[in-house]
């Protein structure tokens, strides 16, 4: 992904703009008020260091910033900016959402919640106690569960370890959520993104 696309994937609901100066490219993120103005109070800001050659992602908050993420150059650190005003202005938590997870907090063996997990996403979004390539997976450790992401060359990544079992669940819903929103943007964006596995 590159600067260009973002722009004009967003321009209509986002202020974007690029900078240039100090050794460093800065990215200003903003959503766009009703009169299309940017809103100041809260965005992203995707800093390039050209010495130091990565990428860093602030939160803004009015006049505060937020260290998010660290990315090895611009590629990924545009798709992370991306996921992250994805998941913070246009993901808005439905009634299904709320009741989902009120009744993942509720459940007491893990085929419950293997059960609700398999209403909202396809199956090979997750698994359970088995490495599944591009799924998040739950492994059950006695009274205690993980929860990892398998990458597609098989390396194990993981999430949180030593929760119980709604909590392991909860994690988990949440990441096949970011997991689906990733997958279809691979899917929209094929052959045009260049990113390594570690990225």
């Amino acid at each position: 992904m590159k600067f260009v696309e973002l722009k004009n994937t967003m321009s209509d609901k986002y202020s974007v703009k690029k900078r240039e100066g100090n050794e460093e490219t800065v990215i200003e993120l903003y959503p766009n008020n009703p009169d299309g103005s940017p809103n100041l109070d809260g965005g992203y800001h995707p800093v390039g260091n050209h010495s130091e050659k990565e990428w860093k992602l602030y939160e803004i908050q009015r006049d505060k910033k937020f260290l998010k993420a660290v990315f090895p150059r611009e590629e990924p650190g545009l798709l992370g900016l991306y996921l992250a005003v994805k998941k913070v202005y246009e993901h808005k938590q439905s009634d299904f959402d709320r009741e989902m997870k009120n009744m993942l907090r509720d459940i007491n063996k893990p085929e419950e919640g293997i059960a609700l997990l398999e209403q909202q996403f396809d199956e090979n979004l997750f698994s359970f106690n088995k490495d599944t390539e591009g799924a998040i997976t739950i492994f059950q450790e006695g009274a205690e569960f993980s929860v990892s992401y398998c990458s597609t060359l098989g390396e194990s990544v993981p999430i949180m370890k030593n929760r119980p079992l709604q909590g392991a669940f909860l994690a988990a819903y949440n990441y096949c959520q970011l997991l689906n929103v990733f997958s279809h943007l691979l899917q929209e964006w094929k052959g045009r993104l260049q990113l390594t596995v570690a990225e």
